[in-house]
């Protein structure tokens, strides 16, 4: 279903942003599985990005970089780029060491290098996207009491809808 898909897709980048990695790993493997047999190749390639920079912040390099590859598999023929670009710096960096450890075919080394220069770009402009949280700050990150509360509606499977009527927010 895509509304589930969409709520999955959702609660995983909200636990990657504050730093719940096992969660959101669980939550994207959830979203993997989904798509098997499936064809929505670009959710797909975005969900193993998210999978891949979930991987690298638990520590495993070679999880990521498996992911990663499977991405690049799906999105070159596609000519997918900006799903790797708007993973920010994270990704940037997976994608440069990726690209040292790995002899891939020339087409595939030059999509490699295109898409690792779109996400070293897209960096510069958004640097703390999916960033581990700073050692001072390792705590809860610092939110809004409202922020907060979305997180935990978000984490309870409410829809937009649902948080909007709760919240007394007017679509």
């Amino acid at each position: 279903c895509l509304n589930n898909s969409y709520v999955r897709r959702v609660q995983a980048k909200g636990f990657l942003a504050v730093g719940r990695y096992r969660d959101a790993a669980m939550q994207i493997e959830n979203l993997l599985r989904m798509t098997e047999g499936d064809f929505r190749p670009l959710d797909r390639a975005d969900y193993l990005l998210d999978g891949a920079i979930a991987c690298e912040l638990m520590g495993s390099r070679e999880h990521a970089f498996s992911k990663i590859q499977e991405a690049l598999e799906i999105a070159y023929p596609y000519g997918y780029i900006r799903i790797f670009a708007d993973k920010g710096r994270q990704m940037f960096q997976l994608l440069a060491a990726y690209g040292k450890s790995c002899d891939l075919p020339e087409p595939m080394t030059r999509f490699l290098r295109t898409v690792t220069e779109a996400a070293k770009d897209f960096s510069l402009l958004n640097p703390a996207l999916y960033a581990p949280m700073k050692q001072e700050n390792a705590g809860a990150p610092e939110l809004t009491r409202a922020e907060t509360q979305i997180l935990h509606m978000l984490d309870e499977g409410k829809s937009n809808k649902q948080i909007a009527e709760e919240m007394e927010i007017k679509l």
